[in-house]
């Protein structure tokens, strides 16, 4: 399934290069290209990337890799879904590396975790609320939430665990 804040971003970049961190099955990437992009797409787990890996599809390029060790360039249009909870200590520093690897008028859709919820492992590298808006207060804020949701994990009395995330699409302006 698509993201709203994904078609939105499409919208806005119209065309180019595009680079989906923890692409997993590739759903994500296959959009992209086909609205036209050309498409880079990490991730570590070649389990997961082998559905889009096996399309040999020419639009799209899959990197087996932690995105920690990707040589990124420079991309009209980043997304990062629910991928940089699991960074740790590098979330921040990653953030950065896709603020600087983003082009003029380039866009950039991140929804992560934050440090608010029923996770047990509330580590460094979950944002605090509005931490992440704040990173990108030199940008064009198009949408911008925090909000709790179900998570693929449960608590002891079966019960699905909740965790604020925070959604953003924001636009370079400089």
């Amino acid at each position: 399934m698509v993201k709203p804040l994904l078609i939105k971003a499409v919208e806005l970049a119209r065309k180019g290069k595009a680079l989906d961190i923890g692409a997993a099955n590739g759903y994500d990437s296959l959009f992209l290209a086909c609205k036209g992009f050309n498409v880079t797409a990490v991730e570590k787990d070649e389990y997961l990337s082998k559905e889009i890996s096996d399309m040999n599809l020419e639009k799209i390029h899959v990197f087996n890799q932690n995105i920690s060790s990707f040589n990124f360039e420079k991309y009209t249009l980043i997304n990062c879904c629910f991928v940089l909870h699991f960074l740790k200590n590098k979330t921040r520093g990653i953030i950065k590396k896709i603020q600087q690897s983003t082009a003029k008028d380039g866009v950039n859709v991140i929804i992560t975790f934050l440090n608010e919820g029923e996770f047990n492992n509330k580590h460094e590298g979950l944002l605090k609320p509005n931490e992440l808006k704040e990173m990108y207060s030199d940008w064009e804020m198009i949408v911008y939430a925090e909000k709790f949701v179900q998570t693929k994990e449960k608590n002891k009395d079966g019960s699905v665990k909740e965790q604020k995330a925070a959604f953003l699409l924001a636009k370079k302006s400089n």
